[in-house]
């Protein structure tokens, strides 16, 4: 696994919105991003960007669980506080010089995606670790072939 102990002091994961969306949502991928040994990062806009959707996915979920929007509004944020502190947040210009080398990647297959590969190169330049990525995206697959694990779910099988 890519957060057992033997692993986790040489990899970290880059932790993909869609992932943080899952972990809000859903209990079991909740549980492994927040038992993952490993160092997650993610952008510093995640949580703000996931907030604008709040009032469409606490009802959502309200009524998949028979409960008020309001029970669920408490629920999201208090996973949103558990996972602030769980994943180290970097800023947006921390991610600026690699750019056009995320674009080169993925950018062609989805520009929306570019930031989240910009970080994932940033941290295996400055920490010179293997960087799994984390993403329910099929597009970060493209990242495979530029040395980059990639996983739908935190922690689901070693990140090689």
């Amino acid at each position: 696994m890519c957060c057992s102990s033997s692993e986790s002091h040489d990899a970290v994961c880059v932790i993909d919105t869609s992932v943080v969306i899952a972990a809000l949502l859903g209990d079991i991928t909740y549980k492994r991003l927040m038992e993952c040994r490993a160092a997650c990062y993610t952008l510093s806009y995640v949580f703000s960007e996931i907030a604008r959707h709040w009032d469409r996915l606490a009802p959502w979920k309200a009524r998949k669980l028979s409960v008020s929007p309001e029970k669920i509004i408490e629920r999201f944020a208090s996973r949103i506080n558990a996972m602030s502190a769980k994943l180290k947040m970097v800023p947006e210009d921390r991610v600026l010089p690699y750019w056009d080398e995320a674009f080169e990647i993925i950018g062609w297959r989805d520009s929306g995606d570019v930031p989240i590969m910009a970080l994932a190169l940033c941290l295996r330049a400055e920490l010179g670790a293997r960087v799994c990525m984390i993403s329910t995206d099929k597009d970060f697959e493209e990242a495979t072939k530029h040395g980059f694990a990639w996983r739908k779910r935190p922690c689901d099988r070693a990140c090689a």
